[in-house]
This record gives structure tokens, C-alpha cells and sequence, in this order.
């Protein structure tokens, strides 16, 4: 093999450090900003995906929205700004009647005070079938007062003659008065 010459050598190595200095000048950078560029392209891709996502739901959180605020001024309107028990007990008593359920029981219970609202805890016991009772569940849920039962139990008598003892705990609630919350 001949040797090569002096200047051969020269461009030979000329030659191999252009190639590495563009390797890692030019070539290098290059690739690292093509992957930071296709790293933000793929974020941006993933963003603009959930934001279309979420602007797919918009319309039914619209629904769901109106849907609350319609529940929430029945729900203003079924808070009183005052107690008014008596009418409440009176129209338990009047409904339990209705139903023609048997040894009534309703009791209020020690009042319990928040910083907006206040409810009394209330015990309810009455006697009767089945179908009495789940009726005068379902007229005491259509009462204009906020009224949720906490605890409800059904026991069967003992002859098993279809008559069913209820007792409920629930709470009836009613908007503290400005002068309560100060």
C-alpha cells in the first residue's frame, strides 16, 4: 500500500473534523430542538384534545347547570327564614291521619344551630301497612319545609298480620335569622 502524502493527510483530516464538527455543531442541536419541538407538539396536541374534550361537555354542563339552579331556589324555598313548627307538626299529624296511621309519635329533639342554617332533629313513630307508610313518606317529601330523614326502620308485628311499625329520625331545617348569625 502507498503512503499517502503529506497534503492527503491533511484533508483526509480536514475532512474528519468537518464531519465531527458538523456532527456536533450543526447535526446534534439540530436533532435536540426537533425532539424538545416534537415533545411540545405532542403536549399541545394532548392539550388542544382535552380542550376539545371539555368544549364537547359544555353544553350539558350548561344543562346540569340550569338544572342546579332550578333545585336551588326550591331548595331557598323550601328553607324558612323562621321555625314555624307548629304548622310543620300540624301537617305531619294532618298527613299521618290522611294515611290512617296508627300510634303517632312526633317529637322534636334538642335544635341544632349552624352560622346559615338550623335544623331539629325530630323522631317520628307511627303504625301501619306498608303502603300507608310509604305513601306518607312520599307526601311528607312534597311538604314546602326541607325535611330529611336521617335514620328509618320497619319492624314487622309480632302475629306478622302485615302491620309494620316505622321509626324515623330526621332533621327539618330552617334558615338562621340575621340576629342568630351575628
Amino acid at each position: 500500500m502507498k503512503l499517502l502524502q503529506r497534503q492527503q493527510v491533511i484533508i483526509i483530516v480536514l475532512a474528519g473534523a468537518l464531519i465531527i464538527g458538523f456532527a456536533m455543531f450543526l447535526y446534534y442541536p439540530l436533532s435536540r430542538q426537533t425532539k424538545a419541538v416534537q415533545q411540545a407538539d405532542a403536549a399541545q396536541s394532548t392539550a388542544a384534545a382535552k380542550a376539545d374534550a371539555r368544549k364537547r361537555q359544555l353544553p350539558v354542563l350548561r344543562r346540569q347547570t340550569e338544572d342546579m339552579e332550578q333545585l336551588l331556589q326550591n331548595f331557598d324555598k323550601r328553607l324558612p327564614t323562621s321555625r314555624e313548627f307548629a304548622t310543620l307538626w300540624q301537617q305531619i299529624a294532618d298527613v299521618m291521619n290522611a294515611y290512617n296511621l296508627k300510634d303517632q309519635l312526633v317529637q322534636p329533639g334538642n335544635e341544632i344551630r349552624g352560622s346559615r342554617i338550623n335544623c331539629i332533629p325530630i323522631s317520628i313513630r307511627c303504625t301501619g301497612r306498608l303502603e300507608q307508610i310509604f305513601e306518607f313518606l312520599e307526601s311528607l317529601e312534597k311538604l314546602e319545609r326541607l325535611i330529611r330523614i336521617e335514620n328509618f326502620k320497619l319492624e314487622n308485628d309480632k302475629n306478622f298480620t302485615g302491620w309494620l311499625k316505622m321509626n324515623a329520625e330526621a332533621n327539618v331545617y330552617y334558615r338562621a335569622s340575621a340576629f342568630e348569625q351575628t
